[in-house]
This record gives C-alpha cells, sequence and structure tokens, in this order.
C-alpha cells in the first residue's frame, strides 16, 4: 500500500533543544568553549546554544541578591550590566568572550 511520497525531513530543533536544557549550566558553558576552541561551530545548533546560555544567565543573575538590589536601587539593569555580572559568574565567566568569538560585535552594544 503506496500512501505517496514518503517525507524524510525531519525537524532536528525540538531534540535539540531536548538535549541542551537536560544538560547543567557548566557543562552546556564547556560544551560552548570546546566547539569554539575547536573551530566546528555550526550556525544554527551552537547559535541555539549560546541562546540558552544567555538565559540561563540572565536567570541566574535575576537569582543573585546583589543584582537583584541593584536592579531594585536604579530601576532596572541593563544589557550591560548583566553581562558585567555573568562575566564575574563562576560558571558564565567566559561566555561573553567566547561569543564575541563568533557574533558580531553590535550584538554585545
Amino acid at each position: 500500500d503506496d500512501d505517496g511520497p514518503e517525507d524524510t525531513s525531519f525537524d532536528w530543533a525540538p531534540r535539540v533543544d531536548l538535549e541542551l536544557e537536560s544538560k547543567s549550566d557548566k557543562e552546556l558553558m564547556d560544551q560552548l568553549i570546546n566547539t569554539v576552541e575547536a573551530g566546528k561551530w555550526k550556525q544554527g545548533k551552537d547559535s541555539q546554544l549560546a541562546k540558552l546560555l544567555a538565559k540561563r544567565g540572565l536567570l541566574a543573575a535575576a537569582n543573585d541578591e546583589s543584582f537583584q538590589r541593584l536592579s531594585c536601587n536604579s530601576g532596572g539593569v541593563t544589557k550591560e550590566q548583566a553581562l558585567e555580572w555573568m562575566s564575574r559568574s563562576e560558571i558564565f565567566q567566559q561566555y561573553e568572550q567566547t561569543v564575541r568569538a563568533k557574533w558580531s560585535e553590535s550584538t554585545f552594544q
């Protein structure tokens, strides 16, 4: 019984999302650093990894008491302040430097 042409396309994004979501922040940072250092950056998958790490870094900053005080005292925070917090974080400290190697400077301004 032929149901017509078989659709061989497959959207890997949900699978990649699940794979990445299941890893710790440290595991993801190590993966990002290793990918960039090895020169094996794949635009779709690795951009997803970088975006997930940015999200997790911002969530970690939002949970930090000193960052919360800064936000309350100044009526919010800037992207620069969030990246500064990440650069002082034990886990996310190499994030900005690592992604700058792959993304244009304008992304961070």
